[in-house]
Parts: structure tokens; C-alpha cells; sequence
């Protein structure tokens, strides 16, 4: 019966609404799959939200971490730095000290000039190599001695001791005079507070501030700026300036007022040894 119902139609007995339980049940079955759907995207982009939210989170911690870590390395070097080159400045008063103990107490009654001179340029060599702290720039340091020439009976400068300069610069060394240039400045310009700073040494040549010297033609490249300093001692009646304190570099405008005090401080430091060593 049932096999012949359904193979014949749908009887007159049977409720004509099946067709649109049908349909409703197919239109639920779309909802229903909508619905599911739209759950797994929503869950599947909170999901996506959480982890990019924690991975971004981690992210930021580790670059605050890594930043923290460069940091502290950075003070650590910076503090290392400090540490170098107050030890570097403490080993040129060290080194002072020790040669001026050694000629108040006779130990050392012909004291060579050059010698010292020549080991205290080494050590203000390093100390403003450390300081400025730029491996392109080569760092060069002078010191020139008041002598009288017998023969005009005038006062010149002449070096004693250099380095991180040419080794040919000895042969083409002259005296520099008191009455011209840098001399007569750093002994009667008020306005110089005791020291220059020269940003460019061709500007200073063009401005009649520094004069050319023949080791400035045959080594171009050693000197193109500088800082210079009296190096000022008493001489029983009045200050005499004993010498003269050059620090040199192979590029322009290396130089600053912030090295200032420290050419100042190591000048003075120089006076109190070459008193000992060229005054009566």
C-alpha cells in the first residue's frame, strides 16, 4: 500500500503542506550552515586577532629587552671610554711627576729634554686619540722649548719632542720666532685666553694668524687643523712662556672648545716640568 502510494502521487488524504516542509527544511539547513559559518570566521578571526595581539605583544618585549641590553652596553663602553681617558690624562701627570721628582732630587742632574719630551707626546697622543674618539682622524702632538739664538739674541721655539707626526719632519724643522705668528699671539693677544683652537691651518695661513712653515709644504696632509697652548712658567721676576704645546689632526674642524681645558690643564702641568728643567 505504502509502495503504491508513493508511486501513484500524493493521495487526496495526504496534507498538501509536505512541499513546504521541504522547503523550510532546506532553507533551515542553509541557515543553519550559515550560521556555523559565521561562527567558525568569527572564532577563526578572534583566534587570528589573540595570536597576532601575542606575537606582536612578545615582539615588542624582546625589542624592549634588546633595546635595554644595547643601552646598557652602551653605558658600559661609554664608562670603559671614561675610565681610558682619565687614565690616559693620569699617566701624563704621572709621568710628570715622576721626571720632576727625579730632578729636584739630583737623580737626574743632565735630564735629556728630547727624551722626556718625546715620551710625554706619546701619552698626550693617546689621551686626546681616546678622547675625540674617531678612528679616520690621526691625532699628532708637538712641543716646542723657548731657547736665545746666539747670534740675534732673540728667543725662538724650537721642537722637542713630537708624535703621530712624519718621522721626516725632524730635517725640515726650523725655529719658530717669538715676535711672529702663533708666538706673538699666544704671548701678548688677551683675547686668546691663553690658547687657539685652528679649525682650518690654510685659513689660518691666509689670515696671517699662522705662519707657514717648510715641513707644511713638504708633508701637506699632517696638519690640517690644531689646538695650541703656551706652556707658561715663572721665571723668578715675571711669567715667561717656556714653550708651546701643539695638538694636531689630519682633518679640518676636529677640534672644539669642549678639548680646550684639557690642552690648558696639560700645558700647565708641562710648565711645572719644564721650570724645573730650563729655568736657573
Amino acid at each position: 500500500v505504502v509502495a503504491f502510494v508513493f508511486l501513484t502521487g500524493a493521495p487526496w488524504w495526504l496534507n498538501s503542506d509536505l512541499g513546504e516542509l521541504k522547503i523550510n527544511y532546506k532553507l533551515n539547513q542553509v541557515i543553519f550552515f550559515v550560521f556555523i559559518s559565521s561562527i567558525l570566521i568569527v572564532t577563526l578571526i578572534i583566534a587570528c586577532l589573540v595570536g597576532y595581539y601575542q606575537y606582536t605583544t612578545k615582539k615588542r618585549k624582546k625589542e624592549k629587552l634588546e633595546k635595554k641590553e644595547r643601552e646598557l652596553t652602551k653605558r658600559e663602553k661609554d664608562l670603559e671610554r671614561t675610565y681610558a681617558i682619565k687614565h690616559r690624562l693620569h699617566m701624563i701627570t704621572h709621568e710628570i711627576r715622576d721626571q720632576i721628582v727625579d730632578v729636584r732630587s739630583d737623580k737626574n742632574k743632565y735630564p735629556n729634554i728630547k727624551l722626556i719630551s718625546q715620551a710625554l707626546c706619546e701619552k698626550v697622543k693617546l689621551y686626546f686619540s681616546e678622547s675625540i674618539d674617531c678612528k679616520d682622524i690621526s691625532i699628532g702632538v708637538a712641543i716646542r722649548i723657548a731657547r736665545k739664538n746666539t747670534q740675534n739674541c732673540k728667543t725662538e721655539y724650537v721642537t722637542v719632542g713630537r708624535a703621530g707626526l712624519s718621522p721626516g719632519r725632524d730635517r725640515g724643522s726650523v725655529p719658530l720666532l717669538s715676535d711672529e705668528g702663533l708666538a706673538k699671539i699666544l704671548q701678548h693677544d688677551k683675547g686668546s685666553q691663553g690658547m687657539l683652537v685652528i679649525y682650518s691651518l690654510q685659513k689660518a695661513i691666509d689670515a696671517f694668524v699662522y705662519t707657514k712653515q717648510p715641513n707644511d709644504t713638504n708633508f701637506p696632509d699632517d696638519i690640517k687643523s690644531m689646538m695650541v697652548a703656551p706652556i707658561n712658567g715663572w721665571d723668578g721676576q715675571q711669567k715667561r712662556m717656556l714653550g708651546i704645546l701643539f695638538v694636531t689632526s689630519r682633518r679640518e674642524n676636529t677640534f672644539g672648545k669642549k678639548y680646550t681645558d684639557s690642552v690648558g690643564f696639560i700645558a700647565d702641568a708641562l710648565a711645572n716640568l719644564y721650570s724645573a728643567l730650563v729655568l736657573p
